[in-house]
């Protein structure tokens, strides 16, 4: 007999509301989820101080509470402690002149801030709200989507329903620009796209525009009391008290697949769970048809599409943890206010949107300021219209000592804002200092093998390195977290090394970015590169895919060649050879305080003035030019890309 009726992988909130409603209707149900906490994209921790919890994902619920399966469940999940609380001033835009706009609770004071237009946008939505929202929830190539067309066809005929399929279709700035005639509501509304992974000129960002502002009106801004986490608690505990189990630490590697027909998975442990009605997985394309059903005969035209599968534009938080709420200039209301974004409005959304797409730094960030105040949970968050931007690592002084912290590279935008307030960025270039590293670079400025014309550089590991902090996000493995990869991981560190034995400044780069082996992660773990110089080329390969942890650099020049292996550095030249023992070997890892402590002691020359103190930046300018190029040229087939006429080093 199977073990379960239904089988979930994946406990995301989809995952664990479909479990909840099958468990609640007797059915016996299993969520697998690989890791060690539950919900996915909602996750409630304390990342600052203690006793100070911050969601770092999702915050705010209101497309959940006004749904059907909270309609459904709501009851019992409050049963089990959950708790929404709400605000009669949700959110709000705050303007570079001082001015504000709000989208409040109620359809008059809506009128009042966004014009004598909205009531009119109430009246032509409410009517067909059901198929708005049904749009949300259904599988539109599926029979839901057959259905829902159906029943469009027969409310609106063919012409009413070819005019509802373009207001689908339209974009957030058209249906801005000719639904209101002031701006601020259009600087009100735009930066909500920007939360579905959209831009105001992006095909149906007009919809979801209207869907958002329609249900934050009727709904609010609900967030759970004590964190997001509140609502996975919730559902977990629901599903166990209908005899269903929810497991963490369990990675599914493979759904079993008999006759064309789901019946069971297996993990990477080698465990098979069965199941007798379904498998339902709740993952990204990538985890679903390169990894576990790859073995499944999925149609190679689908396989194609999921290799091809790119996410799109993260965001950067940055969490504090405050004595009091913030304190807003202007208006008093947005003291009270749940989300403010802080834009110039349309333009300066679609502005930056539209640098980000193209892997610029925008000149105008859309910015939101969340509050959340509930017992000791306060925090603020910071999300910008970016892709990604690759790790730093930044050292700073303060009255307590040297504090080396991850963060993002904010480019020269962090470079003018450090010079006018007269701070210093560093970023920590810690290779730099390994012994073997130093060796190498002493005998090519000697001219010891005469002017380099190849680097190779091998980077071989079985798997990425673990978080540091147990129960820490691994940005090595998250988008979101500085572009995540091998390439991030270990591309950034060749990056800066090159410029020690080439010539001259890098003309292009090239790059294939494949899953090997970890086909599930949302990021690369093998990588393979070529940066030219005028007279020399450097060919990369990073992997997390390798039988062994190696690190192999072959410098050849017009005079010799010097190879770098394990702690020995060999120099060939003329025939003969010489060995340094070199102590420790790359594959040990970063982790070296005498690496770390020449980067304090040039950090605090820049902070003296002893020391150049743009050099440092110029550096992390061209690994940041240099893997954005090698991302963009996976992207084109591994297509050379020029690098830009740019002072970046």
């Amino acid at each position: 007999m199977p073990d379960y009726d239904a089988i979930l992988v994946g406990s995301g909130i989809n995952s664990l509301a479909c479990a909840a409603m099958l468990a609640r209707s007797g059915k016996r149900v299993c969520v697998l989820e690989r890791n060690d906490w539950f919900g996915g994209a909602i996750k409630t921790a304390e990342i600052t101080e203690p006793g100070f919890h911050h969601d770092v994902f999702s915050a705010w619920h209101p497309l959940w509470v006004g749904g059907a399966a909270h309609a459904q469940l709501g009851d019992d999940l409050a049963a089990r402690g959950l708790e929404y609380l709400n605000t009669d001033l949700p959110t709000a835009t705050a303007f570079p002149d001082g001015h504000a706009s709000f989208l409040l609770r109620t359809a008059e004071g809506n009128a009042d801030e966004l014009g004598p237009e909205w009531p009119g946008v109430l009246q032509r939505f409410f009517p067909n709200a059901d198929l708005a929202f049904g749009v949300l929830g259904t599988e539109l190539w599926g029979r839901g989507g057959l259905s829902l067309g159906l029943k469009a066809y027969r409310r609106l005929g063919r012409t009413g329903t070819a005019a509802f399929t373009g207001e689908l279709l339209q974009t957030s700035r058209d249906w801005l620009e000719k639904t209101f005639a002031s701006e601020r509501a259009h600087g009100l509304l735009a930066p909500w796209v920007l939360h579905t992974g959209l831009g105001p000129d992006a095909a149906t960002s007009g919809f979801m525009t209207q869907v958002i502002a329609v249900a934050v009106q009727e709904g609010g801004m609900p967030i759970p009391r004590g964190g997001g986490a509140k609502l996975v608690d919730a559902l977990v505990r629901l599903i166990g008290d209908h005899g269903g189990v929810a497991e963490t630490g369990k990675d599914v590697e493979r759904v079993l697949v008999q006759a064309g027909r789901a019946v069971g998975v297996r993990t990477t442990e080698g465990e098979t769970v069965t199941a007798t009605d379904a498998v339902i997985c709740c993952v990204t394309p990538t985890q679903l048809y390169q990894r576990l059903l790859a073995d499944a005969g999925v149609p190679p035209e689908v396989a194609e599409g999921a290799r091809r599968f790119r996410y799109g534009r993260s965001e950067m938080q940055i969490h504090f943890a405050l004595s009091e709420p913030a304190r807003w200039d202007g208006d008093e209301r947005l003291n009270r206010t749940a989300i403010v974004h802080v834009t110039p409005g349309l333009d300066g959304v679609s502005r930056a949107v539209n640098e980000a797409e193209r892997g610029l730094i925008p000149e105008e960030a859309t910015m939101r300021g969340l509050m959340q105040d509930d017992q000791l949970t306060i925090t603020r968050i910071l999300e910008r219209a970016v892709t990604f931007h690759p790790r730093q690592q930044i050292v700073t002084k303060t009255a307590d000592g040297i504090h080396r912290e991850s963060f993002e590279d904010l480019g020269e935008r962090v470079a003018r804002l450090a010079e006018e307030t007269r701070r210093v960025v560093h970023t920590v270039h810690n290779w730099h200092h390994a012994p073997i590293i130093k060796r190498s670079v002493e005998l090519v400025q000697q001219g010891t093998i005469g002017q380099v014309t190849r680097v190779t550089w091998q980077t071989l590991r079985t798997k990425p390195a673990a978080a540091r902090n147990a129960g820490a996000i691994n940005w090595r493995l998250e988008p979101a977290l500085g572009g995540g990869g091998v390439l991030t991981d270990h591309g950034w560190h060749v990056f800066y090394l090159l410029r020690n034995w080439l010539a001259g400044s890098p003309t292009s780069v090239s790059a294939r970015l494949e899953r090997r082996r970890h086909t599930a992660s949302p990021v690369e773990d093998t990588a393979t590169v070529q940066v030219t110089f005028p007279h020399a080329t450097a060919d990369i390969f990073l992997t997390w895919a390798a039988d062994r942890r190696d690190n192999v650099v072959e410098l050849i020049g017009t005079d010799g060649r010097i190879e770098l292996h394990e702690e020995t550095l060999r120099l060939q030249r003329d025939g003969q050879e010489q060995k340094w023992s070199c102590p420790p070997a790359l594959s040990n890892g970063s982790v070296h305080p005498d690496w770390f402590d020449p980067e304090v002691t040039r950090f605090l020359g820049e902070v003296t003035g002893t020391v150049e103190r743009d050099g440092n930046l110029a550096e992390a300018r061209l690994c940041s030019v240099l893997e954005s190029l090698a991302r963009d040229s996976d992207r084109h087939g591994g297509r050379p890309l020029a690098l830009p006429s740019l002072p970046i080093a």
